[in-house]
């Protein structure tokens, strides 16, 4: 039996999906409290927040954007980490990162102001 187009379409939709979100978070171990927002940024914010056609498609805001983080930034650091904690949007909770505490992911966005403003 052929299927439909807008069959065919759904499945890819929904595979591409599936490819967008798993290249966003890496699932990767992170060490210690304090090893820095930087580290944190580049193994699990960065396939989505430094832009190109992941972060395009996913509508995340780009590191460095200051336009794109206004919004997010005058909510203060203690929202935004609340928020990054629990996932807005398309952002999975932590960003990916489910080992990551509180404090790594608010280092993680200590980071992205530093390199946007």
């Amino acid at each position: 039996m052929k299927l439909p187009f807008s069959e065919k379409f759904l499945g890819f939709s929904m595979g591409f999906l599936v490819f967008l979100f798993a290249a966003c978070s890496q699932n990767q171990p992170v060490s210690g409290q304090s090893d820095g927002g930087g580290k944190i940024y580049a193994e699990y914010c960065a396939g989505c927040h430094d832009g190109g056609v992941v972060g395009w498609i996913s509508g995340a805001p780009q590191t460095g954007e200051a336009s794109e983080w206004k919004p997010y930034f005058s909510k203060g650091l203690d929202k935004m980490t609340a928020s990054a904690i629990k996932g807005p949007g398309n952002m999975d909770p932590k960003g990916g990162c489910d080992q990551c505490s509180e404090e790594q992911i608010r280092s993680a966005i200590e980071y992205i102001q530093e390199k946007t403003l």
